[in-house]
């Protein structure tokens, strides 16, 4: 079965049987999607999948934490990977919140249908190899409405 049936299977189900779809999702249910995901993903790290119902396409969540820095053998294999599979890098996103951490979206048309795979990454608050570093401090003032429900 190749991986298009295979999602309009799991699709059609979600259409139908909402049920089904999330244990599809959850038990991913899929050779040819778990094949793809064998070769590019690290061993022990257990990717989110979700099938949208409304269109043919699947997003694939991976969280890799506790890096050394985003030049990680880790990091840097699955980013190869993910190249070598077909996927495309379509953006990053940098937050500096805590902890460096970068979010790669990739991309890949596979019959028809639209596989996203977000890798996120989140390298260790105590990381010699990468940092938080204030670059400009701004001042911001921000007023807001404060709302409230009246019913007559």
């Amino acid at each position: 079965m190749s991986l298009r049936d295979e999602i309009t299977r799991a699709l059609t189900s979600a259409r139908n049987d909402v049920e089904a779809a999330l244990k599809w999702t959850k038990s991913m249910d899929s050779m040819a999607l778990r094949t793809v995901l064998h070769k590019v993903l690290p061993r022990k790290v257990q990717p989110y999948v979700s099938v949208s119902p409304h269109s043919q396409s699947v997003h694939v969540t991976v969280y890799m934490h506790n890096l050394s820095g985003f030049k990680s053998a880790k990091l840097v294999r699955l980013l190869a990977a993910l190249e070598d599979e077909g996927f495309a890098c379509t953006h990053t996103s940098d937050y500096t919140f805590d902890r460096p951490n970068r979010d790669f979206s990739f991309r890949k048309e596979c019959d028809g249908l639209a596989i996203t795979m977000m890798v996120c990454a989140y390298v260790k608050s105590d990381s010699k190899n990468c940092r938080i570093e204030v670059v400009e401090t701004t001042e911001e003032v921000v007023k807001r409405e404060v709302k409230r429900i009246v019913c007559d």
